[in-house]
């Protein structure tokens, strides 16, 4: 059996939590926790992206 760092897998598995917890806790209560209304906020707080020409554009830079 392969042994484990654990100054190594702590850090990563707390990251881990970090990230996903939330996101996956919301998903599995089918927005539960959250209306649509925050995500419509969100939506329009965030810029639209580039349009597909720019992109390409400054890909090609």
């Amino acid at each position: 059996m392969a042994s484990v760092d654990v100054d190594v897998a702590a850090p990563a598995f707390r990251r881990c939590v970090r990230e996903i917890t939330a996101p996956e806790l919301e998903l599995l209560a089918q927005g539960l926790l959250v209306d649509r209304s925050m995500l419509d906020d969100y939506l329009m707080y965030v810029p639209d992206p580039p349009p597909p020409d720019d992109v390409a554009a400054d890909a090609a830079q």
